[in-house]
């Protein structure tokens, strides 16, 4: 298992307590089968106990009075039991009635409380835990290997398919024998060559692999995100299932490069675009017959060469910084608040207003390349996750003939052209609000371009690290009565907005302070009010709340989260002059 107080992020709603020690269980002193790192207080509790093993009981499966699940019992949820993690909401003791009364102040969990380095790719409380395999006690060291080998959260439910710490590989060790890994580091801002760089780890696998995640509590919304990198990928695939007891989903990515069609091609969805320059992502939705359920999640490796695979979490990448409406994606409900979860961004659909919400993208140096408008097709496309749900999406055509109003980006083109389906993903509808057209607003010298070009050079040319969410605010529809746009049922924002949370080279969440830039703006959408620069729009985050009711940034810190929304960008919109003045913002 692992040592949840120190690494798991589970210890949210209790004192910490002492670190671990390795057993086995079940015990036998010729094997490490079933080795374990458990809590040195563990022994003070007879009942966790069994006779026949008085060395090393199941403390991490339930014991509770009035639980579902029997004391050991195979079904039942078996991570963090004994700790915070299994109290909170994802480790189903909430859900159970079960989580105990205590006098400690409990902390936020949005706190890291991280015993080493941050959790990469993930919550503060990891979605699935050691999803990034870096959750394991000194993985290489060979005392620590002599006692047991398991990697902790993937060790338990594999049958003959042990998931062994001689799996993992230190990416800093790999990429110096891999040109295009280490460039795709530096890239994310984990430079292995700099005295900054994190130690991380991978889970190299190759044909006839198989590992199996062990029993855990599915999360009520988000969908099931991963990163594959395959240098060579001539063939081979690898088969992702989740599995509780009475249902499962399967997808297969298939180890070959993508078409590079300069159209959408569906089955590229699942075909390797970057991930033979680095670390790709890939989805798998998950049924809503899954939500709330004990299940497990395998990858299984046939025909392949070796491929890397890390940070396995659920919920998407670009809303690490919160779900501004808490939507979720239900066949047939919410159609005005649709959650829609893709590698390239994530949004909120609106049916009644045929257009987005809002859209959230993350956006580092590995998501920018060097193709243009014409190395892919222009064409809009309505948005199958719309279309599977039974939600009335806009179409390219409502938007003919509309005089003022352009087919608008939300989140820019040239933010995802590294490679063809990366580019082509932001030409769904989902990504699309109606812009002013001719004067400022969606033109190559207009203020939403101009803010979309400071935020590209400060990641292009700097390696920032930029987290920024968009949409509209109000209807200008009334103003504009006979516009095709109105008559085909689309609302026309009279405003559009934009919130950017800047980060320096090598920052991520966990670097996020009161004294983080964050840059917001409301831009006029109205032909009749262009004018000027974007920073004679900028606004704050609280402004921007308070006009589209949404809720911003709400996974910081509170204190954190109360002080950037309080802030308003007075700066430059030059990028040379922003990166001279950053010291002091």
């Amino acid at each position: 298992m692992a040592d949840y107080t120190r690494y798991c992020r589970g210890e949210k709603f209790f004192a910490p307590t002492l670190p671990t020690l390795p057993t086995h269980f079940p015990f036998d002193s010729e094997s490490d089968e079933g080795a374990l790192f458990r809590r040195r207080g563990d022994g003070y509790y007879d009942h966790l106990y069994d006779e026949a093993f008085p060395r090393v009981s199941p403390w991490y499966s339930p014991d509770h009075l009035g639980s579902e699940f029997a004391h050991g019992e195979e079904s039942a949820p078996w991570e963090g039991i004994g700790t915070g993690w299994f109290y909170s909401a994802l480790g189903g003791g909430a859900a159970l009635d079960l989580r105990p009364s205590s006098d400690v102040e409990r902390v936020p969990m949005e706190f890291d409380n991280t015993y080493d380095a941050p959790m990469r790719g993930d919550f503060a409380v990891p979605t699935l835990f050691n999803g990034n395999f870096d959750a394991v006690f000194q993985p290489k060291d060979g005392f620590r290997n002599l006692i047991s080998d398991a990697v902790p959260g993937w060790s338990f439910h594999n049958g003959g398919n042990r998931v062994s710490t001689s799996q993992l590989v230190d990416l800093k060790a790999e990429a110096a024998r891999d040109d295009l890994l280490a460039e795709h580091l530096q890239k994310v801002g984990n430079d292995p060559s700099s005295d900054g760089y994190q130690m991380d780890y991978a889970l190299k696998l190759g044909d006839g692999n198989k590992i199996t995640h062990n029993r855990f509590v599915v999360p009520d919304w988000g969908v099931l995100r991963f990163d594959l990198y395959a240098p060579e990928p001539n063939g081979g695939e690898v088969k992702v299932t989740v599995k509780g007891d009475s249902s499962s989903k399967t997808e297969t990515i298939f180890l070959e490069p993508a078409s590079n069609a300069k159209s959408y091609n569906a089955a590229d969805k699942y075909r390797i675009g970057y991930g033979n320059q680095g670390f790709e992502t890939f989805h798998v939705e998950i049924p809503q017959e899954l939500r709330g359920k004990v299940a497990t999640l395998e990858f299984d490796v046939e025909g392949s060469t070796q491929v890397l695979l890390d940070d396995v979490f659920f919920k998407s990448q670009h809303l690490l910084l919160g779900n501004p409406t808490l939507n979720r994606r239900i066949a047939g409900q919410d159609k005005n608040n649709f959650l829609i979860e893709r590698p390239q961004y994530s949004a909120s659909y609106n049916e009644s207003d045929k257009g987005a919400n809002w859209v959230s993208w993350h956006t580092n140096e590995a998501w920018l390349g060097d193709l243009t408008r014409n190395d892919t097709s222009k064409s809009w496309r309505i948005d199958p996750f719309l279309s599977n749900a039974g939600i009335n999406s806009v179409k390219s055509s409502d938007y003919n003939r509309a005089a003022l109003f352009d087919r608008g980006h939300v989140m820019a083109r040239e933010l995802r052209n590294r490679t063809p389906k990366d580019q082509l993903a932001t030409y769904f509808t989902s990504n699309l609000l109606p812009h002013e057209k001719f004067t400022n607003e969606n033109e190559e010298n207009g203020m939403w371009r101009s803010l979309e070009v400071f935020n590209k050079r400060l990641v292009d040319n700097k390696n920032w690290n930029i987290y920024t969410i968009a949409g509209g605010i109000g209807s200008l529809n009334n103003s504009f009565p006979n516009n095709p746009l109105v008559q085909n049922g689309v609302n026309i924002p009279e405003s559009i907005w934009q919130v950017n949370l800047l980060l320096k080279p090598g920052q991520d969440l966990v670097d996020i302070t009161a004294d983080t830039t964050v840059i917001g703006v409301v831009l006029p959408n109205d032909p009749a009010q262009q004018s000027g620069s974007w920073l004679q729009h900028t606004k704050s985050i609280g402004y921007i709340e308070e006009k589209t009711g949404l809720s911003l940034l709400s996974n910081l810190p509170e204190e954190v989260r109360n002080a950037l929304k309080g802030k308003e960008y007075s700066g430059t919109d030059r990028v040379e002059d922003f990166l001279s003045a950053s010291a002091q913002l």
